[in-house]
């Protein structure tokens, strides 16, 4: 006779259930000589752990599809979605797909691009002329500055459409009584005598000479000038004068000059006289204009057929015009 859960040929060693290994697929077996029972790992079940649990009836996956296995599931996730049960959603925008200043939406399985001024595309990556067509007013020039546009006014409007109509010199900005003048894009003053400066502001103060002494030549007086720079002031003075003595004295031998040329052709016109080709008339002649000039011809014409002998001069008296005098 042989008793269960004993062993040997006296039956003196005990014998476990559990070495026969009777749970199946990797399942813990715990008992003694006459009993044991089995603990099934996850995905199995049964007395001896022989059947296969389905662990996709419970959904373990959020986002995504299950597919049972031998002892376990696999999620497959939905685009966006990460993790063993897919219970994560990926941000797309952590990536900063939008460019150009583009804002990123996070979208399921997906993001959108909200583009600025300027630029267009799914990722904002296509530059769009803000220019076309023209936003600004004729004649205003129109400038793309990428996520913006800007115009150039006409002259005397601004604004960011130069639709305001303004007068830079008014208020006239201008000070001690400048004159302000507008310009294309801006104004300047025209300033009176004694008065510099953008806006005249600076008055003019005529540099007055210091006494110089052997100790200090050139030492800085109160108002920041030096001999150094009295001297430069009064050699570029003695330069001008001595520029205009020369220009005033070329000017007036240049005037005498013309004077003279043309009263000495004004006198040899008027001695100019028209003498009748008539044999008739040629016996003699005397010419004469009192004041002016006198003329004694006789004879005749070199082309009429006269019996008189040719003409000649007998006396010649050129005078000066009374009424226009020669100054030379």
């Amino acid at each position: 006779m042989v008793l269960i859960g004993y062993r040997g040929r006296s039956c003196e060693g005990e014998v476990s259930l559990c070495d026969r290994r009777p749970c199946l697929n990797n399942g813990t077996c715990t008992g003694n000589q006459t009993e044991y029972t089995c603990e099934c790992p996850k995905g199995f079940a049964g007395s001896v752990c022989e059947t296969n649990v389905n662990e996709c009836l419970s959904n373990p996956c959020v986002h995504g599809v299950c597919e049972d296995g031998f002892g376990g599931y696999k999620c497959y996730c939905l685009p966006g979605y990460g993790g063993d049960h897919c219970e994560f959603e990926y941000d797309e925008c952590d990536s900063s797909p939008c460019i150009n200043g583009g804002a990123c939406e996070d979208l399921v399985a997906g993001y959108r691009c909200h583009c600025g001024p300027g630029y267009e595309g799914r990722r904002c990556q296509v530059k769009v002329d803000l220019c076309k067509p023209n936003p600004c007013p004729s004649p205003a020039q129109c400038v793309d500055r990428g996520n913006n546009y800007s115009c150039i006014c006409h002259p005397g409007y601004n604004g960011p459409g130069c639709t305001q109509h303004y007068d830079p010199c008014y208020p006239n900005p201008c000070q001690n009584g400048g004159s302000c003048w507008p310009s294309l894009d801006s104004y300047f003053c025209s300033c009176n005598p004694g008065f510099t400066g953008d806006l005249c502001e600076e008055a003019m103060v005529a540099a007055q000479p210091l006494p110089r002494t052997l100790e200090d030549p050139g030492e800085p007086d109160e108002k920041g000038n030096s001999d150094h720079h009295k001297e430069a002031l009064d050699r570029w003075h003695n330069m001008y004068m001595v520029g205009t003595i020369l220009c005033l004295s070329a000017s007036l031998v240049a005037l005498i000059a013309v004077v003279c040329h043309c009263r000495l052709n004004k006198t040899y016109q008027r001695f100019t006289r028209k003498i009748s080709r008539s044999c008739s008339d040629l016996k003699q002649q005397k010419l004469e204009d009192p004041g002016k000039f006198s003329l004694n011809l006789r004879g005749n014409a070199s082309d009429a057929p006269c019996k008189e002998p040719p003409y000649e001069a007998t006396s010649v008296d050129m005078g000066d015009s009374l009424d226009a005098p020669l100054i030379c």
